[in-house]
């Protein structure tokens, strides 16, 4: 009965750690200039995401520390558009890993590469992305490495899920304080090793902004201030950032630029044809005035002529004239001498 018992427990002992191994993995990312990969894998039926050192990093003891800084980060976080991390175990042939939920999405420039997204769903995926930066600020942590390829848009129902904290940093560690994230996306304090905090996560997002197709004035305004060189004229926290993407008042402002651009424009066009119709009527008086003066001059020209054929014909008669009376004195002065 003993023995019968004591097998029957090895072997639920034996069932209980081949359900709770991890199997059916594969590989899903591997960066060329990292120290680890992700592998896709399933437990109790269920997809996770496990995080490794890659075989040649696997006993570097700095990239341990660096694994387990990432963990002790991440377990903290608990929010819906965070992913979550669940456990820093080993796994056999794997070593020491970060599990971690699987999320069945795509990238951030994967999504906006689609077309006819709206302005509305844009909007909203701005305003998660803010929450979980809005969380981890709030918990002195700063990402680092705020990029396209480390946000996730979930297949249902479109919710942002923020991932990767290899970089992340807080006041509480003292390791990898050196300058850290993607040179696309760093901010210039981050590129120049001047002391960073939640503000170069402000920059990345900017960046993240800068190029997604919604490009509508309010977004232009807040890309703007995000990408300032100087922090201080940042947004504070993306806390601000989403207060004004909600802010209705720049809504009005926008329909009171565009009016305001329109009338400058009506205005020009009204100017502009004022000046063509009056320099029209100018032209058209220069043109009578020109007229004019020419059929004066003509009239002119005509009156001489009349004048100078009028003066050539009293000449002529003042000539006959003149004939016909040498000529009536030479028949009075013959009459008297006969």
């Amino acid at each position: 009965m003993f023995d019968s018992d004591l097998n029957s427990g090895f072997i639920e002992e034996d069932v209980f750690n081949i359900a709770n191994q991890f199997s059916n993995f594969e590989l899903i990312h591997n960066s060329k200039n990292g120290y680890s990969e992700l592998y896709k894998a399933k437990r109790y039926g269920k997809w996770y995401v496990v995080k490794r050192l890659t075989n040649n990093e696997k006993d570097n003891p700095r990239y341990q520390s660096l694994l387990e800084k990432e963990f002790d980060i991440a377990i903290q976080l608990s929010h819906q558009n965070i992913v979550q991390t669940v456990s820093f175990e080993d796994i056999p042939q794997m070593g020491r890993c970060i599990v971690q939920e699987f999320i069945d999405g795509v990238t951030w420039n994967e999504f906006f590469s689609k077309k006819n997204i709206s302005q509305k769903e844009t909007y909203r995926i701005i305003d998660e992305l803010c929450d979980a930066l809005t969380y981890i600020h709030n918990k002195q942590i700063v990402h680092r490495d705020l990029k396209p390829n480390n946000i996730l848009i979930t297949r249902d129902g479109n919710h942002v899920k923020l991932i990767d904290f290899g970089l992340a940093d807080k006041d509480d560690f003292d390791i990898l304080k050196e300058p850290a994230g993607t040179a696309s996306f760093a901010s210039p304090e981050q590129q120049k090793r001047n002391k960073i905090d939640n503000r170069s996560d402000i920059f990345a997002l900017g960046k993240l902004l800068q190029d997604i197709p919604c490009q509508s004035i309010k977004i232009k305004i807040i890309t703007r201030k995000c990408l300032a060189e100087n922090p201080e004229r940042r947004f504070s926290s993306a806390l601000d950032v989403k207060k004004k993407l909600n802010d209705k008042t720049n809504v009005i402002a926008g329909i009171s630029l565009l009016m305001t651009t329109v009338f400058v424009i009506f205005s020009f066009i009204l100017i502009k044809a004022i000046f063509m119709i009056y320099s029209i009527i100018l032209m058209n008086l220069k043109n009578d005035i020109v007229t004019s003066g020419r059929e004066s001059r003509n009239n002119e020209i005509v009156l001489q002529e009349s004048y100078d054929s009028l003066k050539r014909e009293v000449l002529m008669l003042e000539y006959e004239n003149y004939v016909i009376k040498s000529e009536s004195d030479s028949i009075k002065t013959a009459l008297k001498s006969k």
